[in-house]
């Protein structure tokens, strides 16, 4: 868990009152109630979206966004009424995505 402030402690206040914060990487300051906001009131509707442009993991710490995908489209997934399927192919993109950096690096 990390802490938290200003801002981002109100908005994890209104989405989830009762919920303790959780950060998804251990290096990465990117909360699970960040998810949920993107989803909620940003209309994210994609995990890759939320990896790439939403919270930037995938260009901090590809190891560890690779890690935290199945915790990012199962808040998603809660949050938009996924199918089993769906969320399987959000997991498959997700992971894709991330795989074209590794591409890169080598």
């Amino acid at each position: 868990d990390t802490p938290i402030s200003g801002a981002k402690e109100d908005q994890s206040k209104m989405l989830l009152p009762s919920s303790k914060l959780t950060q998804l990487c251990p290096s990465l300051p990117v909360l699970d109630v960040d998810v949920t906001y993107s989803a909620r009131v940003e209309s994210c509707e994609r995990a890759q979206d939320f990896v790439a442009r939403r919270s930037g993991m995938a260009f901090l710490n590809v190891k560890e966004t690779r890690e935290a995908i199945p915790r990012i489209v199962d808040l998603m997934g809660k949050e938009k009424k996924w199918s089993t399927a769906r969320k399987q192919q959000e997991m498959a993109d997700a992971i894709a995505y991330l795989n074209t950096f590794t591409a890169l690096a080598a």
